[in-house]
């Protein structure tokens, strides 16, 4: 909607600079931004200048992948499946728990069997060994680790995708840039040709369907870059996204 608006300011601007054909297609053209903008309750004029821009911010390079959302949450899930491997198995072991305190406590001495009161250090030992559960413990041991392991496997899965859109974003800048530079040399030829079909039009040299063709051209220019920077942009925006800027 907004690349609606913006092509018929253009094209209001381009037109109004023409002949009387040309001024006639921008009334045309002002009547048509007048209604879009109403359907989209914008009040604010709109400078052609202004909103068609082509983002210039560096690229991130390939290694932020990792920085991705998507794959920080599939490592952390592996970690943590791993990690759940470890605690199943472990409780197979034999487990030795060791306690110390130092305490006051009532004895008696032999043989004479008084009753003392003595202080010192209270030792405690106690060996715990579950030696059957029914196999509960190894089971869940296995299913962690074959979630860890399904969870590596989406991981390398998940990065190869990711690499592969980040490689045709990167294919996408370049090649929007190249097709930019070939569009704009394109844009003051039609300008000019445009001009010249007007000057013979005013002259009776040439065809009012002379004039028309050329404008027409020279629309579909400037239609065609604004596709072109729109592609331009979203594979920048899409190197952002997939390396995780939108997350921080």
């Amino acid at each position: 909607d907004l690349n609606q608006i913006i092509y018929l300011t253009a094209s209001v601007s381009e037109s109004e600079k023409g002949s009387n054909t040309s001024l006639f297609s921008a009334k045309i053209y002002r009547d048509s931004l007048v209604n879009l903008k109403k359907f989209l309750f914008i009040n604010k004029n709109i400078n052609p200048n202004d909103n068609i821009t082509i983002f210039k911010e560096e690229i991130t390079t390939e290694k932020n992948l990792k920085n991705n959302p998507h794959l920080k949450v599939i490592e952390k899930t592996s970690k943590i499946k791993k990690e759940e491997a470890k605690f199943y198995t472990s409780s197979l072991y034999p487990k030795l728990y060791f306690q110390a305190s130092y305490e006051l406590y009532n004895t008696r001495d032999f043989p004479a069997l008084n009753e003392v009161v003595r202080k010192g250090y209270v030792l405690n030992l106690s060996l715990n060994w579950q030696l059957f559960d029914g196999l509960n413990a190894k089971s869940k041991a296995i299913q962690s680790q074959i979630s860890s392991a399904k969870e590596k496997i989406k991981y390398e899965e998940q990065l190869a995708n990711l690499e592969k859109d980040y490689e045709t974003a990167v294919l996408d800048i370049k090649a929007s840039k190249i097709q930019l530079k070939a569009i704009n040399q394109n844009i003051k030829a039609l300008k000019q040709a445009l001009k010249l079909a007007t000057e013979r039009y005013k002259y009776k040299v040439g065809s009012i369907i002379e004039v028309l063709e050329a404008q027409k051209n020279l629309e579909e220019a400037y239609i065609n870059k604004l596709n072109v920077i729109y592609q331009h942009n979203l594979a920048i925006l899409t190197i952002k996204k997939i390396t995780g800027e939108f997350a921080k």
